[in-house]
Formats: C-alpha cells, sequence, structure tokens
C-alpha cells in the first residue's frame, strides 16, 4: 500500500511547509506529517490506526545515507528491507539506523494504534555540527544498518511529545529547529558510552565466527546448540561468546531465535498453517513456538494467518 499526498490537508499547514500523507479511509485512519527543518535535517510524525494489515512499500534511492533516528512512542510495527534486514519498533524505545538505496515494506497491524517520531540527518549535517566520527561511518552505509536500540529516556519522550505538540500548534520554524536540535543532541549524549577495551578478534576466528553464522541461516530448523555451533567451528564457548557478540552486537542464541521468527512470519505470510511453520523453524511443540513469536512480535502467529489469510 502506498499513502497517497491530501492536498487539502496540506495546504493548511502551509505556515509550516509541512507536508501530510494520508492514510486511505478503506485501510484505516491517520497520517504522516513531515517537515524540512534545516539542510540535512528533517523529521516526520507518523500517527496511525489501521482497520487492517498495512503494508507500505518504501524505495529509497538517495543521493547520500541518511542517520534515521526513531522514537516509538505507540503500539508496534517493523521495517523489513529487502536484502533481509529487519528493524522493529517498540513504544517506549528508540532506534538508531543508517538507510542508503533501501528498498523495504513498513508493516503496521489491524486495529493498534501506532504513534512514531521519526529524524532524518545527512552526513553534512553530522560535519557541520562536529559529529565527524559518525559522518564518516554513515558515508559506508550502502544499504540498512542498526547503529543503536534503547529504552526512550523521560527527557527524549518529553521533547518528542513537545515537537508533536507543536505541530498541532501556530509555532514558528524557529520553535521546530530548536526543539528539533535540542532532541538530536540528548540522542548523541545518550548513545555515548565510555571508552572500553575493544575485544579483539583474530581474521581466523572471523571466518569461524561467519561460518557459524552461515550454518544458523541455513539450519535453522534443526538443534542447534550452543555447545554444537563451537564444536562445528573448533572455537572454546566462553571465546565464542565473546567474539560473536562483538562481531555481530547480538548473541548466537538471540541471533538464532531472530532467524527463526523472521523465517516463520514470511511462511505464515505466504499462507503456511501455524503447526507446518513451527516445526518447519525448529519448534517441537506449537505452543512453545507461539509463546516465542508473541515475545519476539508482540502478536500471536495466528493473528497473521488469520488477518492475511481469511476464507
Amino acid at each position: 500500500m502506498k499513502v497517497f499526498d491530501s492536498h487539502s490537508i496540506r495546504a493548511k499547514l502551509q505556515h509550516l511547509k509541512m507536508q501530510r500523507d494520508s492514510v486511505p479511509d478503506h485501510f484505516g485512519q491517520g497520517y504522516t506529517d513531515s517537515i524540512q527543518i534545516e539542510s540535512g535535517l528533517s523529521l516526520a510524525y507518523t500517527d496511525y490506526m489501521a482497520t487492517q494489515h498495512i503494508v507500505e512499500h518504501s524505495d529509497l534511492d538517495l543521493a547520500v545515507p541518511q542517520l534515521s533516528i526513531t522514537f516509538a512512542l505507540q503500539g508496534y510495527s517493523y521495517y523489513l528491507a529487502h536484502a533481509g534486514e529487519e528493524f522493529q519498533f517498540r513504544a517506549g524505545s528508540t532506534m538508531v539506523t543508517a538507510l542508503h538505496q533501501v528498498r523495504a515494506e513498513r508493516h503496521y497491524f489491524a486495529k493498534q494504534a501506532v504513534r512514531q517520531l521519526r529524524l532524518l540527518l545527512s552526513p553534512a549535517f553530522l560535519a557541520q555540527y562536529h559529529f565527524q566520527d559518525l559522518q564518516q561511518q554513515l558515508e559506508q552505509t550502502r544499504s540498512a544498518q542498526q547503529w543503536a536500540l534503547q529504552r526512550t529516556t523521560p527527557q527524549m519522550l518529553h521533547l518528542a511529545e513537545h515537537i508533536i505538540a507543536l505541530s498541532h500548534a501556530d509555532a514558528s520554524h524557529l520553535d521546530f529547529k530548536i526543539a528539533a536540535l535540542s532532541l538530536v543532541a540528548s540522542q548523541f549524549k545518550q548513545l555515548q558510552r565510555p571508552d572500553q577495551p575493544a575485544f579483539k578478534i583474530s581474521s581466523a576466528d572471523e571466518e569461524k565466527l561467519y561460518a557459524a553464522l552461515e550454518m544458523m541461516q541455513r539450519d535453522y530448523a534443526q538443534p542447534l546448540g550452543l555447545d554444537y555451533l563451537c564444536l562445528s567451528v573448533a572455537m572454546n564457548r566462553f571465546k565464542f561468546k565473546q567474539a560473536f557478540k562483538a562481531l555481530f552486537n547480538i548473541t548466537p542464541h538471540q541471533k538464532l531465535i531472530q532467524i527463526r521468527m523472521q523465517q516463520a512470519r514470511q511462511r505464515l505470510a505466504a499462507g503456511e498453517h501455524v503447526s507446518v511453520v513451527a516445526y518447519g523453524v525448529g519448534y517441537k511443540h506449537v505452543s512453545n513456538f507461539s509463546a516465542a513469536f508473541l515475545q519476539y512480535y508482540g502478536y500471536r502467529p495466528k493473528a497473521l494467518f488469520h488477518d492475511d489469510h481469511r476464507e
């Protein structure tokens, strides 16, 4: 589903040069307001209440990469890139991602209110405000990469809600700029961590870790325990866990769950029955699969199957 422009509503927002894209009535209620704050800095606010599962297609062919900071204020949605990357947005969390030339889908679910505030920053903006390290890292982005997923602090939540309030008031462009820059500064401060010694991984061990990852992606339906993975790539348990987390920013167990859940969702959306999918992604009991799916996505697998495949 592609959201169309609502020119009548957009005309009412000209004092802020804001654009509003509205959800067609037969999909539910909602809109996305977007505004250019300054060169290299824009923001978008989404407020959706879908009556059915909405898939919003997004094809980004940006001249330069963009750093996206998304504040999930209410509800749940996920972003699935065609290359396989998946980003989940849950209320109370803030996600920082780097985007460049990405074909993807945004998924919103029936009868679930979703509110999100998103800031988009360019490399030039980062350089202007002396974030050269982030600028250089962003310029190397070629697809979609998650940089951070954190709990939204009360301060950032207050700033985000303040920006939304400004969009509904007769606020000046300067008000928006001050609020947006305050939110960016607060987020970058949250990203900063005390320097820690890097976990060094040899080239030989890195090859072993990628071999383990390929095994998980290929044989996810098999009982791939930690001991089996360590034995398969000839690494001891302690070193394997530490090196895997350092290289992929996720534990081996979490990665296996992620792969299984992504495969499960795709198969459910294609029309396979829940029990078939459960066994197909490595679960011996459907109840255990349903519990894992609910914990991972926030809704039961039957909801996706019934939503997309009503008879």
